[in-house]
């Protein structure tokens, strides 16, 4: 199995809320580790579904305005499909981020297996195209490469305090247009926090752009979306900016 521990970029905090969902026949959250009677069981096979309620909690599995949210739609998938080693992974740092400090072994978990079930590439387990294209440039040798994971390895370990200050939910107004690019499978930096945001801010401009078949590696899974993304609602914003200068 190919590791998917490294992640381009980190999330927004999220907002949780108290939904009641429903989930594929079998899809299990942590706080459902009893096993159904054999009646219940019955009853969910004949439903074709399993009704959950959650609670509101940083790990709550729960569907917003555009789908599922949250740390537990990985631990949900895993428990569906039998996965001893995800379930263990993810229950280790549960509740998470809870109490205790966020450290880069932690995000890691709880951006793994929500990854590898679809979160970092939409409909992949692994994202090869984008982790092994070093391979293919002339430019880069073997300690090139291995020099990648080691940069962004220090990276983190240096903005890390910084990063976890930041905080963008009381932010109200900001004086630059805003664009959002958002990947509806996107469990790697869940977009559903940015489209919240996004409709409270008031700012000079400011326009988010779904992508229904991208989770977090958009420019790779939509290039032509993208691309026209960019032409239509970024450019004349670069074109005002000239005029306004001249």
């Amino acid at each position: 199995m190919r590791r998917v521990d490294r992640s381009p970029a980190l999330a927004f905090p999220r907002i949780a809320a108290v939904l009641t969902v429903a989930m594929p026949v079998m899809a299990m959250l942590a706080a459902c580790n009893r096993a159904p009677e054999p009646g219940a069981l019955k009853e969910i096979r004949m439903r074709g579904e399993l009704r959950v309620v959650t609670i509101n909690s940083p790990t709550t599995y729960y569907l917003g305005t555009h789908g599922a949210e949250g740390l537990e739609f990985g631990l949900a998938q895993a428990k569906a499909r039998n996965n001893a080693e995800a379930i263990k992974e993810i229950e280790s740092i549960a509740p998470y981020p809870g109490g205790k400090p966020v450290t880069r072994e932690r995000i890691i978990i709880a951006r793994k297996w929500p990854q590898f079930y679809g979160g970092l590439s939409a409909y992949r387990e692994t994202s090869p195209y984008f982790f092994d294209a070093p391979l293919l440039s002339p430019e880069y040798d073997f300690n090139d490469r291995q020099a990648i994971d080691k940069g962004n390895v220090f990276t983190l370990g240096r903005i890390m305090p910084e990063f976890l200050a930041v905080d963008y939910t009381g932010v109200r107004s900001f004086p630059i247009p805003v664009v959002m690019f958002m990947g509806r499978h996107d469990y790697t930096t869940p977009s559903e926090p940015t489209a919240k945001w996004l409709e409270q801010v008031k700012a000079p401009y400011k326009r988010g752009i779904w992508f229904e078949h991208s989770a977090h590696m958009i420019p790779w899974e939509e290039p032509g979306k993208t691309l026209m993304s960019l032409v239509q609602y970024v450019r004349p914003l670069a074109g005002d900016a000239n005029d306004a200068e001249r």
